[in-house]
């Protein structure tokens, strides 16, 4: 397991009942923003793991599992939570800019959201930014 900055305040949220995804959502915060989302394998054994690492919640870090529980339950379709790019470089950020544009519902592929940055042969380097959602 890696070693987390204390300095950030994370937490790991297991995904509703409804949806049938072998892994967790590690979701970590810094100064009130949200700073990355990241799946995590989850294996049973590791459980006591997780709890011996536990924080408490932070506001932010509630309001994110909150609203992951309802956009997973259906009940959700925008999340309003302050992300940092801050440490994004500029490649990602246009990544993740566009990424926000994306309506409910509506599938896009790589190559689309490469095009849409001006740059139509990135389109794994974009595939490449999902293998951890660091924003």
């Amino acid at each position: 397991m890696e070693k987390l900055d204390k300095a950030k305040s994370y937490c790991f949220f297991r995904l509703p009942n409804n949806c049938d995804l072998p892994f967790l959502l590690r979701i970590e915060e810094e100064k009130g923003f949200l700073t990355e989302v990241k799946a995590v394998s989850f294996d049973k054994s590791l459980e006591d793991k997780y709890l011996e690492d536990y924080q408490p919640l932070t506001s932010l870090l509630s309001s994110a599992c909150e609203q992951f529980t309802e956009y997973f339950t259906g009940n959700r379709r925008k999340f309003e939570l302050p992300i940092s790019f801050a440490s994004a470089t500029g490649f990602r950020r246009k990544v993740w800019n566009e990424l926000i544009k994306i309506p409910f519902g509506s599938t896009v592929t790589y190559g689309d959201i490469a095009e849409s940055i001006g740059n139509s042969k990135a389109y794994r380097a974009v595939g490449g930014l999902f293998i951890t959602t660091r924003f």
